[in-house]
């Protein structure tokens, strides 16, 4: 086959690639467009996303600071999300200098119970927010109704409760920056309400009850043995 011939043919095969490709991302890019209205926010911006996980100190001063299963399970499909759409994610640990979370658009997984800058966070926020937590008593109140945890004859969680919070960065010198707060009971709604906030379904409930507003859902968690088998909202509110 003449040399010509062969450049023609091959620069076709690679022409042809490079168009399915395109349509495979576009297709890709159109499945995911009622996600992307929740996370929108994030989404503008050339930087990467610090993600704030709960994290614990070893048993020695050496020793890498411990991880929630549960986050690193919502961390990791957090980070599928926004790989798809050309995101990168930048891991914090709880202990985090608020000053450089203020230079962010940050999610932060984990409750005030467990992560500190939840806990700061949560302080800021929960005047103007429609939802109350108790930390000593591990429960959430929407209009003096109370969401706890139910348990099995074993101690298992049956049932969780959790919320997700998207707003503006509440820190100091933080204008312009945003914030989505994922987080349970225990470390099973963390993971559940976080994976729910990647789903069309949650996205459609969201766009349907606020609109393009920012807002804080209630989700109800139900376990089987230690594995979520059903996650749905409760409420959603505008904020």
């Amino acid at each position: 086959m003449p040399l010509n011939q062969e450049l023609v043919e091959y620069g076709s095969k690679l022409g042809w690639t490079a168009f399915g490709y395109s349509i495979k991302r576009l297709r890709e890019w159109y499945e995911l467009r009622d996600v992307r209205r929740v996370w929108s926010p994030f989404l503008g911006s050339k930087e990467p996303i610090g993600v704030v996980l709960s994290t614990r100190p070893g048993p020695h001063l050496r020793s890498t600071p411990r991880l929630s299963l549960n986050e690193m399970l919502a961390f990791s499909e957090l980070n599928i999300l926004f790989h798809s759409v050309g995101k990168k994610v930048v891991p914090r640990p709880s202990d985090t200098d608020l000053s450089t979370l203020a230079k962010e658009n940050i999610v932060v997984l984990g409750g005030p119970n467990a992560n500190d800058v939840a806990k700061d966070l949560w302080k800021l926020l929960e005047p103007r927010l429609p939802v109350a937590f108790d930390g000593p008593a591990v429960q959430f109140t929407v209009a003096n109704r109370a969401y706890k945890p139910e348990y099995d004859a074993a101690g298992l969680v049956t049932r969780d409760f959790g919320v997700v919070l998207r707003t503006s960065n509440p820190l100091f010198g933080a204008e312009g920056k945003r914030l989505l707060m994922a987080f349970g009971c225990h470390g099973y709604a963390t993971y559940a309400v976080l994976s729910s906030a990647l789903q069309k379904s949650f996205a459609r409930r969201v766009h349907e009850t606020v609109g393009s507003k920012d807002f804080v859902a209630v989700l109800d968690v139900r376990l089987k043995g230690k594995a979520v088998v059903q996650a749905e909202v409760i409420t959603c509110m505008s904020l």
